[in-house]
Formats: C-alpha cells, sequence, structure tokens
C-alpha cells in the first residue's frame, strides 16, 4: 500500500511542479491564467482517486481512503514546495521581489489608506517570512483539496464495493 501511495505522490508532485514549470516558461508564473489551476485541480483530483481506488483492499474503510489521499496530498505538496525553494533560491532569484510587489500593489489597492511607514514593515517581514508562508500557501490548500477528493474518492468505492456484495 505505502509503495503505491508514495508512487502517485511522486507522480503528482512532479505533475504540479511541471505546470508551474510550464507558467514560468510562459511568463505567467507571477499571475497564471486559470486554466493552469483547472489543470493542478483536474490532477490532483484524479492521481487522488486513482491513487485510493488501487490501494483498495479487503474490508475497505473510508478512513483508509483518508490515509492514502492525504498522504498523497502532502507528499505531492512537500515536493512542489521543496521546488519552490529551489526555484526562488537558484533559478529565479528575483521572483521573491516580483511576487512582493505584485502583492503589495494589490494590499495598497484593497487598503489605500495604508501609511508609507506600515508599508515598510509589511515588506520586510514578507521576505523574512516568505519561506514559511510560500509553505503553508501550499501545504493548506493542497491538504484541503486531498481531504475533499479524498473522502469522495473513498465514498464513492466503498458505495461500489457495497453494491457488488
Amino acid at each position: 500500500m505505502f509503495k503505491k501511495t508514495i508512487t502517485y505522490s511522486l507522480a503528482l508532485g512532479i505533475i504540479i511542479t511541471g505546470i508551474f514549470i510550464l507558467q514560468y516558461i510562459n511568463n505567467v508564473h507571477t499571475n497564471p491564467p486559470k486554466i493552469y489551476g483547472v489543470v493542478s485541480l483536474l490532477s490532483i483530483v484524479i492521481f487522488i482517486f486513482l491513487g485510493i481506488k488501487n490501494n483498495i483492499s479487503e474490508g475497505f474503510q473510508i478512513k483508509d481512503g483518508l490515509k492514502t489521499g492525504i498522504a498523497i496530498a502532502v507528499i505531492s505538496g512537500i515536493i512542489f514546495w521543496i521546488y519552490q525553494v529551489i526555484h526562488v533560491s537558484f533559478i529565479e532569484p528575483e521572483l521573491i521581489y516580483k511576487i512582493k510587489e505584485l502583492k503589495f500593489k494589490q494590499y495598497v489597492e484593497f487598503f489605500p489608506e495604508t501609511s508609507e511607514e506600515k508599508l515598510k514593515v509589511l515588506k520586510e517581514e514578507f521576505l523574512e517570512g516568505y519561506h514559511f508562508n510560500n509553505f503553508v500557501g501550499i501545504m493548506l490548500p493542497s491538504l484541503f483539496t486531498g481531504f475533499i477528493t479524498a473522502m469522495v474518492s473513498s465514498a464513492i468505492l466503498k458505495y461500489r464495493i457495497q453494491k457488488k456484495s
């Protein structure tokens, strides 16, 4: 069971990383079109479903599917985060500053009354906590999507097993 979970996790991590690399090649990685998100979401759903389906054993319970699905989501999320750290450290070190400028442009549009001093402090904090915030920003959606997908997939597969019996 663990070997199959790792296989699906690695494959999903590589695909999600590949999607980011396509964004980078097309120079849309700081503000990607929605199609990249749709393709990523479909990849996550498909790989988690297949990972759970191929790990079904006798006495399958929904909790078994949840364990598998969440494991796939966590491991693939960690793979993508590791690539993000490598990308920002070696391939495009200025990416952090591009993201910072984009985020603070959006922040000022949303909160126009923010003082320059407050913005300066926020920008420094952004740079200090970038890797941790990036990790959280990758893992929380990954866990949420993985949990929902695993729950629905497990319920569907459990129903199919009971229907066959």
